[in-house]
Formats: structure tokens, sequence, C-alpha cells
């Protein structure tokens, strides 16, 4: 082999690990939220008050705090170094509370997908006043909360955590991780502020750690650690959801229709409500969040979902009668049914986005008062429209009016098919579901607007948002490549007796 080729071969392999690590414009686009009409402020927004009220509360307990500069040796005010410190440690601990899933945050919150949001939002206020803290922090005059020995150590293990910190956060915010492998460094979060709240307590301040403010910051910071040993040490190694039992399985072009029976208390929920599951089979025993499609007087639960992704994929291929699934939830707060039995009800679903609507069947049945649903389905082909003999058989009865575009005969969704039927101010009072591909929510979310709805209810969960390029495929290829290479030099290899 000459020297020119080993040049070009290398060339070859950077490249194409550099344009893997680049990927495409649309992968370093941030997803944002969807605007979903006027801004409420009800119920839901209760949870953001009460936390927000628990950061800021905290500026006046640094009044009159004083610092020495160690360069000048000359007095400043400290309050905005204690400030950012503690506003890092409160904003930690929501975010640990947060990820308990606890049902009384979700009345607080709006459901599931908002207090993750709020979740990822408070560990970015966390990190940045980390950063200031450590940027405007100096030899601070007050009450030492411990010995200087302790406290200098303490302050040593915070500056390990920061670092720690910085690189735990980057790998959330970049999804060049495989989500199997980011979501156990994810975890280390819970030392890291373990160890800030070692910091706090031992550092010096304006006030004792038996004073009132001493035992508010006291109090906070053992709910943060209570909250993360709830959420890993006992959801996810002790209790880890309700057993079931795969019962049916119905494999389609791009999706998997998965049915499932309990082995011992069935689980309760709503219709539009979902749940986390966690497959036997090996390497498929990570939590990945699915809506629920069964109606929710059964027992049983179905779920479907699409085969594209790296994970899906596997339960597609390796999934089979009789394998043990862990169940968690259910979860989510989007009901399609309104609560007003008399208003007009719009569904808008795209592939496997009908899941919800699937599950609120039963309920049309239950509540003749309700006006029959419009809903409008999106489907690539008709062997990817999921559920349509039951959809249809509601529409047949009459509870349900049933608008399916196909988009291989030409029967594409657009925007003008809701403003045709419905008009200027048709959707004025009415009730707007919508679950799908990001792109229809978005156009159809537009039209809704259009036609008068001033509020659409769209359940965005999503447990690592970030930007850049997910790898997972190109880090599997390469364990691949690394093992067949392996596998062929040991094959290779004389045996020893």
């Amino acid at each position: 082999m000459s020297r020119r080729f080993r040049i070009q071969q290398t060339l070859t392999v950077v490249w194409r690990v550099v344009k893997s690590l680049l990927g495409s414009r649309r992968d370093w686009v941030p997803g944002g939220l969807l605007a979903t009409g006027r801004p409420h402020f009800r119920l839901p927004s209760i949870g953001v008050v009460i936390a927000i009220g628990s950061i800021v509360v905290g500026w006046w307990a640094f009044a009159g705090a004083t610092g020495i500069d160690d360069d000048t040796r000359q007095t400043f005010d400290a309050r905005p170094a204690l400030f950012a410190g503690a506003i890092s440690v409160m904003a930690m601990m929501w975010s640990h509370i947060l990820s308990t899933r606890l049902s009384l945050l979700e009345i607080l919150f709006g459901g599931l997908d908002r207090m993750y949001r709020w979740h990822r939002w408070s560990g970015a206020l966390a990190v940045a006043t980390a950063f200031l803290h450590t940027q405007i922090v100096d030899d601070i005059k007050g009450i030492p909360g411990a010995s200087r020995s302790l406290a200098k150590a303490a302050e040593d293990l915070a500056g390990i955590a920061e670092t720690v910190l910085y690189i735990l956060v980057a790998a959330s915010i970049i999804r060049w991780v495989p989500y199997r492998w980011w979501r156990h460094t994810h975890k280390l979060m819970y030392p890291v502020y373990i160890i800030s709240c070692a910091h706090f307590y031992t550092a010096s301040k304006p006030f004792g750690n038996g004073d009132g403010w001493g035992r508010f910051y006291s109090a906070a910071m053992i709910v943060g650690i209570l909250a993360g040993a709830h959420r890993l040490i006992w959801m996810d190694m002790i209790k880890r959801g309700r057993p079931y039992e795969v019962s049916s399985i119905r494999r389609g072009s791009r999706f998997v229709d998965i049915g499932l029976t309990p082995t011992g208390s069935a689980m309760r929920h709503v219709p539009g409500q979902f749940a986390f599951l966690k497959f036997s089979s090996k390497g498929l025993s990570e939590p990945h969040p699915f809506t629920i499609a069964s109606e929710s007087s059964s027992s049983e639960l179905r779920f479907v979902m699409r085969t594209d992704g790296d994970w899906t994929g596997r339960v597609n291929r390796q999934v089979s009668l009789g394998d043990t699934v862990m169940v968690e939830g259910a979860y989510g707060r989007s009901h399609p049914l309104p609560r007003r039995q008399n208003r007009q009800v719009l569904w808008v679903a795209g592939g496997v986005g009908i899941t919800p609507f699937l599950s609120a069947l039963d309920e049309l049945n239950a509540h003749p008062r309700i006006p029959a649903p419009h809903l409008f389905y999106a489907v690539s082909n008709v062997d990817e429209a999921i559920g349509l003999p039951e959809l249809e058989a509601a529409h047949r009865r009459g509870i349900l009016q049933l608008h399916l575009h196909i988009s291989d005969e030409g029967s594409r969704l657009t925007s003008d098919d809701l403003t045709s039927l419905f008009g200027p101010s048709g959707l004025s009072r009415s009730h707007v579901v919508m679950c799908g591909p990001r792109t229809l929510l978005r156009s159809m979310s537009r039209a809704a607007r259009e036609c008068g709805a001033s509020r659409i209810h769209i359940e965005e969960f999503d447990i690592r948002s970030g930007i850049g390029p997910d790898l997972t495929h190109e880090v599997d290829d390469i364990i691949n490549e690394v093992t067949t290479l392996v596998q062929a030099r040991t094959a290779r290899e004389p045996t020893t007796r």
C-alpha cells in the first residue's frame, strides 16, 4: 500500500467523521416551542410562580453582605455573588423536583411536557448563575457554616463539580452522545448538586445555618436531595413501573402496534395520556415515552410507534410475544375531549399521532352530548392509517367526522382544508387538539388560528432537547465494524493447547 493511498484513506475517514459531527443545517436549528394561540395564565402557571418566587426571595437574604477583594483588599458588595450562587442551588433543586414526575406537579405546571421544559430551563439557569458566582466571588465576610478546613474542602470539590457540570451540560445541548449513554451521564447531575449544597452550607454567609434564612435554604436543599433520590433510586432502581406482558404485535411498513396485558395491577389512564416503556429484551431497557392508544375502560394497553428511530427499530425487530414490559405512568394533561360537552371539537393527527384520539373513541360513546369531532388524519399511504377500521366505524355511527388524507393518492392535508370548512371564525369557541409531525402541526395550528381558535392543545414531550445531529447510527456502525474486526482477528489467530 503506497503512502499516497494511506493518506487518501485517512483523509476519507476524517472527512466522514467531520461530516457526521456537522450534520445538516436543520440539525443545528433549535426546535423551539409551537405557538398555540394567546397566552393563558391559569392553574398551570402556579408552579412557575412558586418556583420563581422561591428563587427571587433569596435576594433579601443576602442584604448587607460584604467581601474583601483578594488583590486590592478593599471591601465590596458581595450580594450579587452570593445571590448568584443561591440561584444556582435553588435552580438545581427545582430541576430535580421536576424530574420526579409527580402528579401534583403535573397539575401545577400543566403536564409533564411543560415540567420537562422548565426542568431544562432550570438547569440552564443553574449553569449560568454558577458561572457568574465563580467569576465574581471573593473572600466573603459573614457567619461561617462550618470549620475553615471543611469549608475549604467543600469549595475545592465544588470547583471540580463545576467543571463536570459544564461537560454534562455540553453533552445535553449537543446531541452527539447517543441517548442510551447520555441518560446515564445525566444522572451525574445528582452528585454535582449534592456537592453544591455542601459548599453552600459550609461557606460563610450573612446568616447562620440555624437562622431563618439558613433553615429556608437547608430545607430547600434537603427537598432537592430527596427529589433526586426519589427519581434515581426509588423510581429507576426499585419501583421501575408496573409489569405487563406483550400479548399482540402487528408490524406495519413504518410502525409497530403492540398490545400489553397486565401481569399485576393494571394502570389507570385517561384519553390522551402517555407512559414510559422499558422492555426486557437486550438493549431495550432504557425508558421511552409513548401515547396510550387503548381505551381508558380497558385493562390492556396499546402502543403504536414509528420504527424509523434506532430504539424503536430494535423494538420492531426484537420484541416477541410473552416479553415482559415495565410501564411507568400514566402522564400528561392533553385531553382530546373538552370539559364542556357542548363545545365543538377539532382533532388533527399525522401518522402515529392518531393514538390519543383512538383512546378517546369510547368516551364519545359514553358522552353523546359531545358534538362529533372533526378528525383530519394525514398519512402517506393507506397501510399507515393506524386504527382505520375503528375510525371508519365511529364515522358510520355518527360519533366522528373523519377527514382522511392519503398523500400517495393525491390527497395531501393542507391549511386550506381547515379554512374552507370552518371559515374565519368557525373555531372561535372550539376545543382543538393536534398530534403529529412538527411541520404538519405548525401549518395546521396557523390555519386553526386563522379560523378563530384561541387555544390549541399540543403536547410536545421531549426528554432530551438540544442541537446538533444524533450520531446513534454512526456510533453503532463504528461499534459493529470494530466488533467484526476483532472477531475476524480472533478467528485467524491459532489456538493454543
